[in-house]
This record gives structure tokens, sequence and C-alpha cells, in this order.
């Protein structure tokens, strides 16, 4: 009887479930895809993790031999590594110990040359600065100020120079090519002439005006336009005589410094003969040292930006004559391993100042290293004016970043045939800043190749950082 009058007095559990369910079907739908998507979120967000390991294992990174690290300097701990304590060919990434190295010693300005005075006569050491009458650098008065102001016999002595005028590993046959200028303790116009050639012309200017008699007629006939090249030991240059085009009518080409042009260059300039001398800087006990005008962060700026070889051997050669008296690459680096770098992880393998030779070799957790050094001696927007802007300046100009995007990449490129690393700092969306290094050797596939692969790995840390 209680049965019945339950069942009469409303529906089954039953009844009401399926009720419910045509009533409330659409609710339950969006209920059970919201469940599903949120699962999907959260095995995406797992493969996300993945990512990056997938992008740096991808198929163009398996044909040769890659090393990186990511390094957070706030936390100070390494956020991913790849072969990080192996050694690469470096390339202009060298400039990096370059750079750290003359901020260290040279501080906060640059010298041309010491001089002291005997009897009737002044003695200058030059010391090494690749500023002086450098036309790719900001003009400095103090030489010519100081030259114009004597009225005495001036002699010049290269006693000091204890080094070779190319460095350890060179290429023999790049004597003629802009990237490869000698070293000298008294540099001049960057030891360098610039050629210009009137477009659809045979004419041309050289700069300085002084070379414009050093040209003569080249026999080769491989070129059909018109291109001029140093002879090999010799300061001249030999010219094709034909119409200049378009493409190759600017050259710069390195000279074969001696004391006898650079006597020439400074009495042509200025109009002060200065007369040889073989005298000791140590053997004076008073000796003075002139300073250049030119703003020492603007050669380290042009270094970093457009990889200047020179400047960067000359650098290394001024750190020497600043603390020794005598211009010695292999001394100056030994003295900077032992003090300077002494606490790094893996002892860098460095022969010279610009990352020309093959004999350098680091490792991607030493690169990293030191530029948190640089990190720690210098704040970000210093950083960010000495070292190229991904899309905005240096040699990455094309690349990691563009004109119309805010820079967020701030690195070194080192680039030697078949090997191509990048070293720097990072901003991410965040705003976190992270230190990495980007070490590719042995590849056989076109540079942009691997680069185009490097900038999608260096956006997906900027975009999850």
């Amino acid at each position: 009887m209680a049965q019945e009058q339950s069942d009469h007095i409303g529906p089954s559990v039953d009844s009401f479930y399926i009720q419910f369910m045509k009533q409330n079907r659409f609710v339950l739908l969006i209920l059970v895809a919201s469940i599903f998507i949120g699962c999907r979120a959260s095995k995406g967000a797992a493969e996300d993790k993945l990512t990056l390991d997938q992008v740096l294992k991808n198929p163009i990174f398996g044909k040769h031999f890659v090393g990186f690290g990511l390094y957070d300097p706030s936390l100070k701990k390494y956020l991913y590594t790849q072969n990080v304590d192996k050694y690469f060919t470096p390339a202009s990434n060298t400039k990096i110990l370059t750079l750290y190295s003359a901020m260290r010693i040279l501080k906060d300005k640059i010298s041309t040359f010491k001089y002291a005075t005997r009897n009737d006569t002044i003695y200058i050491w030059g010391m090494g600065n690749p500023s002086f009458l450098n036309p790719w650098l900001p003009e400095s008065h103090s030489e010519l100020n100081y030259f114009k102001s004597i009225n005495t016999v001036v002699s010049i002595s290269n006693s000091h120079f204890m080094d070779d005028h190319f460095g350890d590993g060179w290429a023999w046959n790049d004597y003629k090519y802009a990237y490869q200028a000698e070293k000298s303790s008294l540099p001049i116009y960057g030891n360098m002439v610039a050629m210009t050639g009137e477009p659809f012309t045979k004419n041309f200017v050289m700069y300085p005006g002084f070379f414009n008699n050093f040209v003569d007629i080249d026999i080769d006939t491989t070129y059909d336009y018109g291109r001029m090249v140093r002879a090999p030991n010799e300061n001249t240059f030999l010219y094709n005589y034909q119409l200049f085009d378009t493409i190759d009518n600017k050259r710069e080409m390195p000279l074969l410094m001696g004391m006898d042009l650079l006597n020439n260059l400074i009495d042509d300039t200025i109009g002060i003969q200065l007369l040889p001398a073989t005298v000791n800087i140590k053997d004076f006990e008073y000796v003075e040292t002139l300073y250049s005008d030119t703003a020492i962060d603007s050669i380290y700026k042009r270094m970093m930006h457009i990889s200047d070889n020179f400047i960067a051997e000359q650098l290394l050669l001024n750190c020497s004559a600043e603390l020794f008296d005598t211009m010695n690459t292999s001394k100056v680096i030994d003295w900077i391993q032992d003090s300077l770098f002494k606490d790094i992880i893996d002892p860098f393998q460095w022969v010279d100042g610009s990352g020309l030779s093959r004999y350098n070799m680091f490792t991607p957790r030493s690169i990293i290293q030191l530029l948190s050094y640089i990190y720690a001696l210098k704040p970000m927007a210093y950083i960010k004016d000495i070292f190229p802007g991904g899309g905005h300046s240096g040699t990455i100009e094309s690349w990691y970043g563009s004109k119309e995007e805010n820079p967020w990449i701030w690195a070194k490129t080192g680039s030697l045939r078949h090997n191509h690393c990048l070293s720097g700092y990072i901003q991410c969306d965040s705003g976190k800043i992270l230190i990495f290094s980007f070490m590719h050797n042995h590849f056989i596939s076109a540079t942009s190749v691997v680069k185009n692969e490097m900038e999608k790995v260096l956006r997906l840390i900027r975009e999850t950082n």
C-alpha cells in the first residue's frame, strides 16, 4: 500500500533523470567539451615543454656539431644545455674576450703613444691605438694638436713591438682583404687604403690621397668590371682598367705596414718627419702618455657591431703596452688568462684578439660565464649599445628581429667557413634577461639555413620565458 502511494505522489528517480537530461543536455554538452578541452590544454602544455628539445634536434642541426646553453643570471642556473662543455671554433665570438679584457685593463680611455725627451729630441712609442686618423671612427684631435705644437726633432721607436704583423693561424693569402689588416705599434688610417670607383667610368679616388701614385695596371682580365687589389709584397694597387659598376666599386685594402710607410704618411698628412730610432722606453726615467680624444666606447662598438678584426687585434696590443711597455699578443693573453679568466670553468684556448685564427677553441658555457661577467660589470643599457641588436644593427641587422619591432636580442656573431656562432643576451616577453651561447661547427649547408633554424629556437625562448 505504501509503495502504491509513493508511485502515485511523484515520478520515479529514473523518469526524473531522463527528464533532466532532455532539458539540460546542451549544458551537459558544454560541460563535457570544457573537460575535453582542458585535458587537451594540459596535454599541450606538457608537449610545449618538449618543444625546445624538438627544435634543437631538427634534421638540419643533426648534420653538424651543435652546442647550446641558456642561462638565467637572476637564478644563477642553466635552463637548457647541449654540449656546453665541448670545445668549438668560436670565430669572432673571440671578440667578447677582447672586449671584456679591454674594459678591465684600459678602463675609459685609450693611449696613442708614449713620449719622452732627451737633449733636443722627443722619442715616441706607439701604443697600438686603432683610432689614429681612422676614417671609420670618430675623429681625435689630440694627436694632431700635439704634433703641431712641437718644434723639435721627433724620433719614433718600434723597439717595443714584439709581435708579428699577422696572427697565429691566419690564412696567408687573405693579406688582400680588409678583414685581415696588419697589426702595428702606431696604426694610421686603420692600416688600410680605401678606393672608390665612379660607376660606369674608369675614374677612382684613393683615400688617403698619398696612394694615388701607387696604382698600376692589372693584366688580370677575369673580371669584366672595374676592380682593384693590392700586390702581394708591396703597396702597389693593381687596377684592371675596366669600367666601374655599382658592384665592387668600393674597396678597402690592407697596407703592407712598415716604419718607412708610417713616416711618409705622417709627413704627407701632418707635415712632420719622424726619424727612426731604436731606443727602449725602459731606458727613460720620465715618460708621458698622450691619450686619444676618441671615446673608447665608440671603438668597442665598431669592433662588436661590424666585427672589426683590426680593432680587436690592436686593442689587445694596447692592453699589452699598458701592462708591460711591450707589445705582444701571446704575452698579454697569458696574463689575462692567469688573472681575469682564472675562474673560467673551461680554460679558453685563445690565440688572437679577433677570432681569425682557427686555433681558438671555446666551450659554450665558458662564453656564457664571460657574458655573465660583462652583465655584472655593465648595465644592460650599455650592453644594448655595444652589442649588435637583432633586426636593427651590426652583423645581425637582418636577423633575429625586424625594424618593425623593438630589438630583443643583443649578441655577437662569429663566422668562418662551415662555422657560425652567436652568443649574447635575450630579453624575453616577460622582461627577463637570459644569457645564451649557440655554436655551430662543421656544417656544409648555407649559413642562412642554419640561421633560420637558430632564429626559431631563440624566438621560442623569448616567447616562453
